[in-house]
């Protein structure tokens, strides 16, 4: 006796591979895998970081499959993403009007004040500041 499976299992039996393979590349490089963090949120943007990434890749490997074949190409391409992203040879100085004089530590007072020490009473045997 033969019976046919029903169209939701079809349907997930027939899609299911690009979520798997999604998985399966992110699983190999990942972010936030071998780390762990106290607060949820830089997980979570760990994980939106690691997706975005996966599906660049994959989008880069539709586009452009004879740079693909390589078996580095996936490294070489999150490299160039990086140097992408950090912009190493751009003039930020020039960007935001930073002067030489601006950088040293005697004009930093007067961006970033310092902040008041605040002594507190301790248990009797001394202060302690904070």
């Amino acid at each position: 006796m033969q019976l046919s499976a029903p169209a939701v299992v079809k349907n997930y039996n027939m899609y299911m591979g690009g979520v798997d393979r999604h998985d399966k590349l992110r699983s190999t490089f990942s972010l936030g895998k071998h780390h762990k963090f106290k607060k949820y949120y830089v997980k979570l943007m760990l994980f939106i970081m690691d997706i975005a990434l996966m599906n660049s890749w994959i989008y880069y490997k539709l586009t452009k499959p004879t740079k693909c074949k390589e078996s580095e190409a996936r490294a070489d391409f999150f490299l160039s993403m990086a140097e992408h992203l950090v912009c190493p040879g751009y003039d930020w100085a020039a960007k935001y009007k930073v002067t030489p004089d601006s950088t040293d530590n005697n004009n930093t007072n007067d961006y970033y004040p310092r902040a008041q020490s605040r002594v507190y009473a301790g248990n009797g045997k001394g202060r302690r500041r904070e």
